[in-house]
């Protein structure tokens, strides 16, 4: 246990906020030191991001192979088409006409294609080349392919079909397993959020330690965006990952015992990325002032530290707990009822896509990036990507509401509190949460534009 107590005290996160809180002079060299150092630890949690988003991308839209049209799960077709992504699954919903007005001609050209060819599987028709006057004379081989694949395959074209499978086969014992395994993915949570807890006060302790206003400034927005990332939405999306592939590893099959148990412990080690970045490249003395910066917080002869009810006291044990059993219930309801969730979700998350991408929100390639249909009552296959982005949105400003009603806010100093009125105090609490979601928000429209670039991501050696 000692051990770990002495991991968790000298993190990537918290050697990072030791040396660049470190007192010195105000030089130009040390303001940029203290500028440049919190990179580092910012771009760890870029890297938990990114990961993230990964798992989302890939559960939602794996690689397939076109021509044989395989690799994918029912409901979806492996595209070939530019304007989707090459060789990755897409919902048929972008392609049936009951479903989708972007291919007009289609299904009137592939008609013919198998009434002049006889019925043919879809790898015999894929040479043939589709040209859509309604586009612009846009052209893609293997839509007939396609097609044919999905008029085969897709037996409810208004829905995601292995979604439906999927949870169609789940029973009280699956649900069982998910909460207790949901219960483990909690207590990873709290430990991660107890160490952000310790890094933060640390900072703003140290920080308010400096004599030099140059150096406290970029440290107070290295405050800020440490706490909105490691504590609120580093978090959430790693649920949101973890819901992807609950759903998605194996199309139909996905909530079976064994997907269930394995996919919670894979998606784990996400929590443990930054300790283990540190523990490969943190030299021993970093880690031990680390730690040291800690032990002071609890020193009692230390008059600051005693004036200083935040650094005192820096863990917020009931808060991080409640906020840790919320998500880790949350991730199972939202699994079980996720056909709902995206019907729910979907109104709101065609206008922040748009945001994100700054489109019209009538406009095509707004309706191809989420799943072809504009339509709230068709539920697409793509669609579950940005479902889960939208819930761990609200999960996440739901989040900094919720810290900043019980625990003091620390973009304010502290003595501003003492003695103030109370519509003084709560005028505080209301503008730091109302600025940690604007912030929160922000990153949340980054995390929609990096998730549709790396759909389209080339791969490294294309067939």
């Amino acid at each position: 246990m000692a051990a770990s107590a002495d991991r968790e005290h000298s993190g990537l996160h918290q050697c990072i906020a030791t040396m660049a809180s470190e007192p010195g002079p105000s030089t130009w060299c040390g303001v940029a030191f203290t500028c440049l150092l919190p990179l580092v630890s910012l771009g760890a949690l870029v890297a938990q991001i990114v990961v993230s988003l990964v798992i989302v991308v890939q559960g939602a839209s794996p690689a397939c192979e076109p021509t044989m049209q395989s690799g994918c799960s029912r409901g979806q077709f492996c595209s070939n088409n530019p304007d989707f992504a090459i060789a990755q699954c897409e919902d048929c919903s972008q392609l049936l006409p009951q479903t989708t007005t972007m291919w007009p001609s289609l299904q009137s050209f592939c008609e013919w294609a198998v009434a002049a060819y006889g019925p043919q599987s879809p790898a015999d028709l894929y040479h043939l080349t589709f040209t859509e006057p309604a586009r612009r004379n846009a052209s893609f081989v293997g839509s007939c392919a396609m097609w044919l694949h999905c008029m085969n395959e897709d037996l409810m074209p208004t829905r995601c079909d292995y979604l439906v499978y999927a949870l169609q086969r789940v029973k009280l014992t699956q649900v069982a397993l998910m909460a207790t395994c949901a219960v483990l993915f909690a207590t990873q949570l709290m430990s991660d959020l107890d160490q952000a807890d310790t890094t933060l006060a640390c900072l703003a302790h140290r920080t308010r330690q400096l004599e030099s206003a140059r150096r406290r400034v970029p440290l107070r927005i290295y405050h800020s965006l440490l706490y909105a990332m490691h504590k609120i939405s580093v978090p959430c999306l790693v649920s949101a990952a973890t819901a992807v592939l609950l759903l998605t590893s194996q199309g139909v099959g996905s909530l079976s015992a064994l997907n269930i148990i394995l996919n919670f412990l894979a998606v784990g080690f996400l929590f443990e990325l930054d300790d283990l970045v540190s523990y490969a490249i943190m030299p021993e003395h970093l880690k031990e002032a680390a730690r040291a910066a800690v032990v002071a917080l609890s020193d009692p002869e230390a008059e600051s530290v005693n004036r200083d009810t935040y650094a005192s006291r820096p863990v917020r044990w009931l808060p991080n707990r409640i906020f840790a059993f919320t998500i880790a219930t949350l991730l199972v309801v939202q699994v079980i009822y996720f056909e709902d969730v995206m019907q729910l979700l979907s109104g709101m998350m065609q206008s922040h896509v748009a945001i994100a991408l700054g489109l019209k929100r009538e406009s095509r390639k707004q309706d191809q990036m989420m799943g072809g249909s504009g339509n709230p009552q068709i539920v697409a296959c793509e669609d579950i990507a940005f479902t889960t982005l939208g819930a761990a949105w609200l999960d996440s400003a739901g989040a900094a509401v919720f810290f900043a009603a019980v625990t003091p806010p620390k973009k304010f100093p502290e003595h501003w509190m003492r003695g103030a009125k109370s519509w003084v105090r709560v005028a505080f609490h209301v503008l730091s949460a109302a600025l940690d979601v604007l912030l929160l928000f922000s990153l949340y429209l980054v995390q929609i534009w990096l998730t549709t670039q790396l759909r389209r991501l080339p791969y490294l050696n294309p067939l």
